[in-house]
């Protein structure tokens, strides 16, 4: 199975808003966790980190059998509030790992979520960031390809 046939659930969704590769947040976070065991890394959910202000989790990470974080990822819907990606950047930043993802996800109970107009302004800080601010259907290939940058491929 290939990185890119993992994110495959929506095209069964005969609305034609939908296209193949959009995701819930339930999809995100399976499609997370398939492609960390493909690439031989145990993913772990729900991890938890300290900040400068509070603790909080983040939603995965991948680690190596020798416990070293190798990616963290942040899951939320494409139409969440400019306060959402505040805590994404603090929560992955309050991490040391080469590889950060918000993956922003777009289909709720079968409903396409609409983008907020601040978005690019907020994936411009992110980048700054160090972080990938990435739609769900572009995910799998994305992160592939920084996969095989990070295992020198």
């Amino acid at each position: 199975m290939s990185f890119e046939d993992l994110c495959v659930q929506s095209s069964l969704i005969t609305d034609p808003r939908y296209y193949r590769g959009m995701l819930s947040i339930h999809d995100a976070g399976e499609t997370i966790r398939r492609i960390g065991l493909t690439a031989g890394l145990i993913p772990i959910p729900e991890f938890r980190v300290t900040t400068p202000k509070q603790k909080r989790v983040i939603d995965w990470v991948w680690i190596t059998p020798s416990k070293q974080v190798v990616a963290a990822f942040e899951i939320d819907g494409i139409n969440c509030a400019k306060v959402t990606y505040e805590k994404a950047t603090e929560s992955l930043g309050a991490i040391d790992c080469e590889l950060k993802y918000l993956v922003l996800y777009q289909v709720r109970k079968f409903e396409l979520l609409t983008p907020k107009r601040f978005l690019l302004a907020q994936k411009r800080k992110l980048d700054a960031e160090g972080i990938e601010c990435v739609l769900d259907y572009a995910f799998p290939v994305s992160v592939k390809s920084s996969l095989a940058i990070y295992n020198g491929g």
